[in-house]
């Protein structure tokens, strides 16, 4: 039986599996990373720990899982992973989560509700907002159900206007490269 998440991997999968090259953590986005390459073995996956070009058949249970660091072709220090591989533009896409975002590109990774009395605080964005500007495409996966919201409640950064952006659920796929997200006719 699948769940909406399952729908929104295999959807956010089949999109990232056209690039050459991919920047993904864990969670949802490594889940990804796994359909993306039974799509396309040539996908090259890079972890933010550095790890690129792991052989993947599960997904990992963190960036520094061990079976990620067996079957590898390269480990990168963080400044070459970021100086080198993002900051030279080698990395072609990321997935990336979202507490919430809205159709305009703003994430929120940081609160729920207002920021001095959160209903929620959550981890933050990570390396994100750093990221994200160095890549051609950004795909964002909402972390649960009803994630897509008018206004975030707070933004944490906003995605670039000059990049490719999609935003993968289990109800549908918007794209857009500047201006308004309209909403994908299909998954590439």
């Amino acid at each position: 039986m699948t769940t909406s998440v399952d729908d929104a991997i295999t959807r956010a999968g089949a999109i990232v599996a056209r690039f050459r090259t991919l920047f993904v953590g864990v969670g949802v986005a490594g889940r990804c990373a796994v359909v993306a390459k039974s799509l396309n073995p040539e996908l090259t996956v890079i972890f933010e720990s550095g790890i690129i070009g792991a052989s993947l058949t599960s997904p990992p249970r963190s960036i520094s899982d061990r079976r990620l660091y067996e079957r590898c072709r390269y480990v990168a220090a963080q400044d070459e992973l970021f100086d080198c591989w993002l900051g030279g533009r080698r990395i072609e896409a990321a997935i990336v989560g979202a507490a919430q975002i809205d159709l305009n590109g703003c994430v929120n990774t940081t609160v729920i509700g207002g920021y001095a009395n959160p209903r929620a605080r959550l981890p933050g964005a990570g390396g994100a907002p750093e990221v994200r500007p160095l890549l051609a495409s950004v795909v964002v996966i909402p972390q649960a159900e009803g994630r897509i919201v008018d206004s975030v409640d707070f933004v944490t950064y906003r995605l670039p206007e000059d990049v490719e952006r999609w935003l993968v659920t289990d109800r549908g796929v918007w794209y857009a490269r500047a201006g308004e997200p309209r909403l994908a006719p299909e998954v590439p």
